[in-house]
């Protein structure tokens, strides 16, 4: 076990800047870390930058970016293949004499030298990214803002894997080989997002309407070749094989997406809410008038339709808050609440009062409609009727 495992260190250190005025913020930092795997030629290593900032131009106007760029390097434990739950735990780790110089596993064992295993796997993977982004923020008129966001992604990654000779007994490899992947990633993505903000009495309306773009394209080659007449020559110029039996593939894809979209909530006294939203999707994943689909949504939803007087009454409210509180808008909830409270409103007698209430408003405001107030609260005090006299 001790030719396996080992203690093992990690290192991170982090440095970072940041500031700020009345007009401006930023933000910088940079990083480094280092992991040592407690297994035996494992390890891990990341570098990375980050910088963000935001500026105010004017009252209206501001701008802001944000850079990501990572590097990682690492050598993973390899893919298990030489069967360990099925190795001795004692047993002799060289053996000159034979291939890679290796001891074998002893007969009526069909597992591998887990030591030459953690050697012959020669992993290097190396993989990079690069994200960022640039936004401007316009506050048009009081109300209406434009938001415009371009960004960009770039990475990829540069694996190797080389075999080594090996004889453990039932398992062996007597050609050394190299096995190698290139790949890279590029992703475009823009959007425009306008918003209009607006109440006016008991009116609350609330649109955005949007437009958005990403673009993505990869690239990748896997190769491999074999025969080579040294031990650890990782490169494809020192291979014995013929050009015409290696092995190579590549492949390349592209997508495009396409969105433009709506959203428009209106809202009366809070009693009355209507929301409508429309969007419409475009890929290139489709063809023909399958590329593009519209996908509208209406809802609209009506409290207190039972009482039709203004104003509302202490019990009126309460309802309406114990609505919001079913659709877990907590702060439009509390605020029903207090007008309840406000009114003198004590849901607790509400059960035996409720009716002759109803009854006096009925006389004062010949169109209400009386209604049965005792399964209205048991359907709408599910959790419980909370006492406002805590308040």
């Amino acid at each position: 076990m001790k030719e396996i495992y080992s203690p093992a260190v990690e290192q991170k250190y982090d440095l970072s800047l940041s500031g700020d005025n009345e007009k401006s913020t930023h933000y910088i930092s940079a990083g480094y870390l280092k992991e040592d795997g407690i297994r035996r030629n494992n390890w891990f290593e990341r570098y990375t930058l980050r910088v963000n900032s935001e500026h105010k131009l004017n009252n209206k106007l501001t701008v802001g970016e944000y850079l990501y760029i990572d590097k990682t390097k690492n050598r993973p434990t390899g893919d298990g293949s030489g069967l360990p739950y099925r190795s001795i735990p004692l047993m002799d780790i060289y053996d000159a004499t034979r291939a890679g110089g290796w001891a074998a596993v002893p007969v009526g064992f069909q597992g591998s030298n887990a030591v030459g295993d953690a050697e012959n796997r020669v992993y290097n993977n190396n993989n990079w990214g690069m994200e960022g982004n640039f936004f401007t923020d316009w506050k048009i008129i009081k109300g209406l803002d434009l938001r415009a966001t371009a960004g960009r992604y770039m990475g990829g990654k540069d694996n190797s894997q080389f075999n080594l000779l090996y004889d453990y007994g039932i398992l062996k490899n007597d050609i050394r080989k190299l096995e190698k992947e290139l790949s890279r990633d590029q992703t475009l993505h823009t959007n425009i997002v306008l918003t209009y903000n607006k109440s006016f009495g008991k009116h609350d309306i609330k649109a955005m309407a949007g437009w958005e773009a990403i673009k993505s394209t990869n690239t990748n080659v896997k190769a491999s070749t074999e025969g080579f007449p040294v031990d650890y020559m990782p490169d494809f110029s020192t291979s014995t094989q013929s050009s015409s039996s290696r092995f190579a593939e590549a492949g390349y894809g592209k997508t495009s997406q396409l969105a433009q979209f709506g959203r428009l909530n209106y809202n009366f006294g809070g009693r009355y809410l209507l929301q409508a939203t429309v969007r419409r999707d475009g890929t290139n994943k489709f063809i023909g008038d399958y590329q593009y689909g519209v996908f509208p949504s209406v809802s609209k939803e009506k409290f207190l339709a039972a009482i039709k007087q203004e104003p509302l009454h202490a019990h009126s409210y309460f309802w309406l808050a114990r609505a919001y509180d079913a659709l877990n808008d907590s702060i439009t909830a509390l605020k029903n609440y207090s007008m309840a409270t406000d009114l003198d409103y004590n849901p607790f007698r509400a059960i035996s009062d409720f009716n002759q209430i109803v009854k006096k408003i009925a006389v004062q405001h010949h169109d209400a409609y009386l209604f049965d107030a005792d399964s209205l609260f048991k359907a709408n005090a599910t959790r419980g009727i909370p006492g406002f006299d805590l308040f």
